[in-house]
C-alpha cells in the first residue's frame, strides 16, 4: 500500500471570523492556529483534541474535518496558506532597487554593482575592521547573486555584542529581484542609518514597518530581553536569495565556505558568545561550523505539537541556540516562546 504523504501545507491566521460569518467553530479553529503560530492539518487536529474541541453536533474531529475546514477558511480569507516559510521573508523589493523587472536594465545594473565595497568605502569607525576585511574578500560570483547580508545597521557591528541572530537565507524570488544583489546590499548598508533594524524599520510585503511575518515575533524577543533591535547584530547563514530551502542544498558547502568568514569575523570581533538561529537547518549548519555538540538546555512547546528549541555548547564555551522558526511558531504565546531559553543562555 502506498504511504500517505505527510501534510506539508501550513496555514497562518489572516482575518478573524466573527459570529456574523456563521459557524462559531471557525473562531475556535482560528484561535487554535493563532496559538500555534502556524499549523498543518495534523498539528491543528492534535491541538483541537488537546483542548477538547468537538464539532457542532458533538462528534469528535478528525483530520478530514480539519482539511475541509482549513480549505474553506482559507477561501473565505480567515487563514492564509504558507507553502514555504523555511527562511526569511522577502524584504520589500521597492526599497532596494528601482530596476527590478526592467529586463536588460536589470542585467546592466547587476553588472555595475558586482563588486564589494573596498575597505576604504566604509566610514572610519563605522564597523569593526575585522568585519570590513572579511567583507572585501567576498568573490564576484557571490556578489552578483540576488541576496542580502546584514539585517542590522552599522551600530550593531562595533563594540561588544553578546548575541548574534541568524536566519537561514533571504527569501523572495532571485529572478524578479535579480538587481537586489549581495553587492548592492553591502553598498546600501553603508548608506542607510547607523541605528537600523530590518525587523523594526523595514516594510515587508507592503505592510507597515515591523508588522509583517516574523518581524513582530523577533521584536517580542528583543523587548523581552531588554535589547534594542538596532544594537543586535543580525544576518543570515548564507546570503543568497532563494524561493525555498531545497534550492540551497546542492550549494551548501560552497555557500558556507563563501559566507562563513563574515560570520566568524562578527563572532570574533564583537565577542559574541551566543548565536541564535531561526529554524533547524540554520541551527544545524551553524553548529557544524562552530563545533557545538554538547547539549546545554532545551525548551519544549507546551502544546500538542511540542516543538523543541535547543542549546548546544562549543569547545570554547560559546552557545548555539536552535530555535523554532518565528515564521512558523508564535513566539508571543508563552506556550511556544523560546525567549526564556535564550535568556537562560545569556545568563550563563
Amino acid at each position: 500500500m502506498q504511504r500517505r504523504a505527510f501534510p506539508t501545507t501550513r496555514y497562518v491566521i489572516a482575518r478573524r471570523p466573527t459570529a456574523r460569518d456563521g459557524y462559531p467553530q471557525r473562531i475556535a479553529m482560528w484561535d487554535a492556529v493563532k496559538r500555534l503560530g502556524s499549523a498543518n492539518r495534523s498539528e491543528l487536529l492534535r491541538e483541537l483534541q488537546r483542548v477538547g474541541y468537538t464539532r457542532s453536533n458533538g462528534a469528535p474531529v478528525d483530520e478530514g474535518y480539519c482539511r475541509t475546514e482549513l480549505t474553506d477558511m482559507t477561501k473565505r480569507g480567515f487563514l492564509r496558506r504558507l507553502d514555504e516559510v523555511s527562511h526569511e521573508p522577502s524584504k520589500d523589493a521597492s526599497a532596494k532597487n528601482d530596476t527590478v523587472g526592467l529586463g536588460d536594465g536589470v542585467k546592466a545594473s547587476v553588472t555595475m554593482i558586482s563588486r564589494a565595497p573596498t575597505a576604504g568605502y566604509f566610514k572610519g569607525g563605522s564597523i569593526d575592521s575585522r568585519i570590513k576585511d572579511a567583507i572585501v574578500q567576498l568573490g564576484p560570483a557571490l556578489l552578483r547573486r540576488s541576496g542580502s547580508v546584514f539585517y542590522s545597521g552599522r551600530s550593531a557591528f562595533k563594540n561588544s555584542r553578546r548575541l548574534y541572530v541568524l536566519g537561514l537565507n533571504p527569501g523572495g524570488d532571485p529572478v524578479q529581484q535579480a538587481a537586489e544583489t549581495v553587492a548592492a546590499d553591502l553598498l546600501q548598508f553603508e548608506e542607510q542609518p547607523e541605528n537600523w533594524s530590518a525587523y523594526r524599520d523595514e516594510s515587508w510585503s507592503g505592510q507597515p514597518a515591523g508588522t509583517h511575518g516574523l518581524q513582530p515575533q523577533v521584536l517580542h524577543l528583543f523587548a523581552s530581553l531588554s535589547l534594542s533591535p538596532e544594537k543586535v547584530p543580525a544576518s543570515n547563514v548564507v546570503f543568497v536569495r532563494s524561493r525555498g530551502e531545497a534550492e540551497l542544498k546542492n550549494e551548501k558547502s560552497s555557500l558556507l565556505r563563501q559566507c562563513w568568514p563574515i560570520h566568524q569575523a562578527v563572532i570574533d570581533a564583537l565577542g559574541v558568545d551566543t548565536v541564535l538561529c531561526f529554524g533547524t537547518t540554520a541551527g544545524k549548519w551553524v553548529r557544524e561550523m562552530l563545533g557545538a555538540d554538547e547539549p546545554l538546555a532545551s525548551f519544549v512547546e507546551c502544546n500538542a505539537r511540542g516543538w523543541t528549541s535547543s542549546a548546544h555548547r562549543t569547545p570554547e564555551g560559546k552557545c548555539v541556540i536552535t530555535a523554532t522558526h518565528p515564521s512558523r511558531a508564535n513566539w508571543r504565546n508563552p506556550e511556544s516562546d523560546p525567549t526564556p531559553l535564550v535568556r537562560q543562555m545569556l545568563a550563563r
